[in-house]
């Protein structure tokens, strides 16, 4: 091999190397914490980056996500309703344009370095209400430098709007085939301050879901000192989150189909688990114990709208809690 090839081949080996960096934007051991609500519960949320893989043909960053949450049964009362694993997100970067994982694909989040007045495509959605494809937006609103713990970096302020920038009233009901995202602000460090959800997450006509983390209460990085985002807020930002569950013993359960007209069938179950449907206020409808690592709760007699699933271990330990929608 003359000097020259060997050259050549060390040229193609360090842009292959800076190629193969090109796709990380978060910082190691990045760790977010999360309030969130979602108008019958309410708790706590953890992502942390946990390292790189490959999925959907791209090299990317994994980020593991856990929840602890509390149901609302009245005044100043709650049912503590487990700490569960939610499914993972992927992201990567491609130049300044930032991709999430959603449902099977990626999709554009956000941009570095932006200017105000740009508009972000965030992709289509469909209408739960009239099963129509729509496409949301957002503008560039303002980009404001804030010091977070020494470090200046720009929030990044979004307004939903149409195509051509016009913006869209945040209202309920939302107007006719408009889709509202909620993604509302960003950074280069944090990424949206409403979670990983917002990233793809919208609301139409008639359904506003609020399932979504909507505070960041911390972060923090192996680069990052912790940081308190509010720090008038009385937190330790942990909050005791994820005291008595570790998070290796979280499971992940499979809840198909859902919305559902007729059944629906719990998988993952835990050995000997227990399982109680309750509706939106929280009124027990059927219970069912010693279940099967997969079993089927009929829901064809029940009326249209939001219920629960609890679900217990054989120590009668709650260890999770899902969401059915029961649709004609």
């Amino acid at each position: 091999m003359t000097r020259f090839d060997k050259l050549l081949l060390l040229i193609s080996l360090v842009s292959f190397s800076a190629f193969g960096q090109n796709y990380r934007w978060l910082d190691s051991a990045s760790t977010w914490h999360y309030t969130y609500s979602d108008g019958f519960s309410g708790g706590y949320q953890k992502n942390t980056y946990v390292g790189d893989t490959t999925i959907y043909g791209k090299n990317c960053q994994m980020i593991k996500r856990f929840q602890e949450s509390k149901l609302y049964t009245g005044p100043d009362t709650y049912i503590f309703s487990g700490q569960v694993a939610l499914p993972n997100y992927y992201t990567y970067k491609s130049n300044d344009s930032i991709f999430v994982s959603d449902n099977g694909a990626f999709y554009f989040a956000f941009k570095l370095n932006p200017s105000i007045g740009e508009i972000w495509n965030l992709g289509e959605h469909t209408n739960f209400m009239t099963s129509e494809i729509e496409t949301a937006y957002v503008k560039v609103d303002a980009i404001i430098s804030q010091d977070y713990n020494g470090t200046i970096l720009d929030d990044i302020y979004l307004i939903a709007c149409q195509a051509d920038g016009t913006p869209i009233e945040n209202s309920f009901p939302a107007p006719d085939t408009v889709v509202f995202s909620k993604l509302a602000m960003v950074n280069a460090k944090f990424g949206s301050f409403g979670g990983f959800e917002s990233f793809r997450y919208s609301y139409v006509t008639g359904i506003i879901d609020e399932t979504l983390p909507v505070y960041l209460l911390c972060f923090e990085s192996a680069d990052f000192d912790f940081t308190l985002i509010n720090p008038t807020q009385n937190t330790d930002c942990y909050n005791g989150i994820f005291a008595s569950i570790s998070e290796n013993e979280l499971e992940k359960f499979a809840v198909m189909p859902n919305p559902t007209q007729n059944e629906i069938t719990i998988s993952n179950l835990p050995p000997a688990a227990s399982l109680v449907l309750y509706d939106q206020q929280m009124k027990k409808i059927s219970e069912k114990n010693n279940a099967n690592i997969e079993e089927t709760i009929s829901m064809k007699l029940l009326q249209n709208g939001l219920y629960f699933v609890q679900i217990l271990n054989e120590n009668g330990e709650v260890v999770g809690m899902e969401k059915v929608l029961k649709v004609d």
